[in-house]
């Protein structure tokens, strides 16, 4: 049996056999057998991992992040990232957020402006149940010239400053991020799912 929350949101909209739980919570959290994922009510993103074989706890910061492209002959395009200046952030305050836990899997839903953000734990004893998945589908046609970027800051130690990538479940790709480089030689891209550098 599933169960429902919904965040920040008229009990008017729903209607029907389901029971649908609305709060205005200070934080929430999912879970399966071996993570939990804490996140904050007011932004919906999230802000902890636990593992609960070890019970190490990791902050996580979550946000979004706009940016102005450069207007110049070299312009902005799927994989190349050329902006015009500072990041600017985006705010967030009490979006419609839907919490989902069941048997199989555990997620919520978070509806932003610009993006719906999903964060899902699999209730799996494999190796699917011991990571995070975070998908967003990102809707920028209301803005001109812009690039909308997710930042993950964490307590994670990273000296080499690596990540992986899953390339659509085919190959785990190794990323570093170099001060040398350009900002956009330190982005990965996604791209109607087809990721790229």
């Amino acid at each position: 049996m599933s169960d429902v929350h919904v965040y920040y949101t008229s009990d008017s909209l729903f209607r029907g056999p389901f029971g649908i739980d609305i709060k205005n919570p200070e934080h929430f959290s999912v879970e399966n057998s071996q993570l939990s994922a804490d996140s904050s009510g007011e932004t919906g993103l999230l802000t902890s991992v636990t593992s609960k074989e070890d019970n190490v706890k990791h902050q996580i910061q979550l946000s979004f992040v706009m940016y102005g492209v450069k207007m110049a002959k070299d312009k902005s395009r799927a994989y190349l990232v050329l902006t015009d200046g500072e990041v600017q952030s985006v705010a967030i305050f009490k979006p419609f957020i839907r919490v989902l836990r069941g048997p199989l899997m555990s997620e919520f839903k978070v509806m932003l402006s610009n993006v719906e953000h999903v964060v899902r734990l699999q209730n799996s004893p494999g190796t699917d149940g011991s990571s995070v998945e975070i998908h967003n589908i990102v809707d920028i046609k209301s803005q001109q010239n812009k690039e909308l970027a997710m930042k993950v800051d964490t307590d994670v130690s990273n000296q080499d400053r690596e990540f992986f990538t899953d390339l659509n479940g085919f190959q785990v790709h190794r990323h570093c991020t170099l001060d040398k480089l350009p900002l956009q030689a330190n982005y990965y891209h996604a791209y109607n799912g087809i990721p790229g550098r």
